[in-house]
């Protein structure tokens, strides 16, 4: 699996965005909100989560972030699948790319729906 491939980004971005619709139409729906104010509510809540979990999972080391008195060995996901060995193409700079582009995108299309609203 290459994360930085054509195909993996466009699927998170219609994954996300779909996640990001359905929540900000409700969001709008149920706060008596412009449409668009929740759209741009829900992306960029959204980017910002996957930017975060993407950077996290890139910059968090092998051995994890607890300490070893407490739980040793312990991992997010995103940083135990860019320690995989099986998985060719997932490596601490691909994650972080991936974050920024998939996240990033979300946040600039949250400023153009907030633009609109």
């Amino acid at each position: 699996m290459q994360v930085l491939s054509g195909r993996v980004i466009v699927v998170s971005l219609l994954v996300c965005l779909a996640i990001s619709v359905a929540g900000g139409l409700a969001y709008a729906l149920l706060g008596d909100r412009v449409v668009a104010h929740g759209i741009g509510t829900g992306l960029l809540i959204v980017g910002i989560i996957v930017l975060w979990m993407a950077l996290l999972g890139a910059t968090e080391p092998r051995e994890g972030w607890a300490s070893r008195k407490r739980a040793a060995g312990r991992r997010s996901v995103a940083a135990r699948v860019a320690a995989d060995r099986e998985l060719e193409g997932v490596s601490s700079l691909s994650l972080a790319v991936w974050g920024v582009v998939v996240g990033g995108s979300l946040v600039g299309l949250s400023l153009i729906a907030f633009y609109l609203a």
